[in-house]
């Protein structure tokens, strides 16, 4: 429903995301056993859940048995707090009460063994869309392309969310979970924004939560390529 490759994406000095090595998605649990063998033929290295604990047992991941199965819970609920309209400031909101869950799950990607990495939570937007904007931020890709990639998530689960708002009746709530299920591109770029202002940027802002200078190495190590040198899978 809502799973893409990031390679491709641009990074500084002409490098580029390699194909395959970071793959974000919505959650595993629906996957057919097609599903997950199409997975399986990605060879993870590492797979991170970002789904509460509530929800893992609901649906369980069918790689929560594996090694490369990683629960870093985010908790992130679906119905607008105090009547919290605006999804950038419930962005803004987590990233300031949880440095150190982020900083986690960007941790687990870097010291992942070789292979691709999958970022996912419930609909792959809101946790895994931050996730994804911190991991990519720090190997360098522009906030704008960053931003283009988050927006994609709002063709993809156009449907899904519009069945799940489908018995809403009170005018001003739905207007409040359709900015919810919302993915605009300048949300993600006013969220990168108040990173770098801020918080200093996004490597500040995981050193904060933990994340140290050789993982932070480790991931445009795992996740950049050299134009120059090797050719890139283009992003889909």
């Amino acid at each position: 429903m809502n799973a893409r490759d990031l390679g491709g994406l641009p990074t500084a000095e002409t490098g580029r995301v390699r194909g395959r090595a970071l793959i974000r998605s919505d959650r595993l649990s629906r996957l057919t056993d097609d599903g997950v063998e199409a997975v399986r033929r990605l060879r993870p290295s590492r797979i991170i859940d970002l789904r509460t604990s509530t929800q893992c047992e609901r649906e369980p991941s069918p790689f929560a048995a594996a090694d490369m199965y990683c629960h870093v819970p985010l908790s992130f609920p679906s119905d607008p707090p105090n009547r919290q309209a605006r999804l950038v400031d419930r962005y803004r909101s987590k990233l300031d009460l949880y440095p150190n869950r982020f900083a986690q799950a960007v941790a687990a990607a870097a010291d992942a063994p070789p292979g691709s990495v999958v970022v996912h939570c419930q609909a792959g937007k809101d946790r895994t869309g931050l996730v994804i904007a911190l991991i990519l931020k720090a190997v360098g890709v522009p906030d704008d392309a960053i931003a283009v990639d988050y927006a994609v998530s709002a063709a993809r689960l156009g449907a899904y969310y519009t069945a799940k708002r489908a018995d809403i009746e009170d005018a001003e709530l739905l207007e409040l979970v359709r900015e919810l299920h919302s993915a605009r591109a300048d949300t993600m770029a006013s969220t990168l924004t108040y990173l770098r202002d801020e918080c200093g940027g996004v490597e500040p802002y995981l050193r904060r939560g933990g994340l140290v200078e050789r993982q932070l190495e480790a991931l445009r190590e795992r996740l950049v390529v050299w134009s120059q040198n090797s050719s890139v899978q283009a992003h889909v």
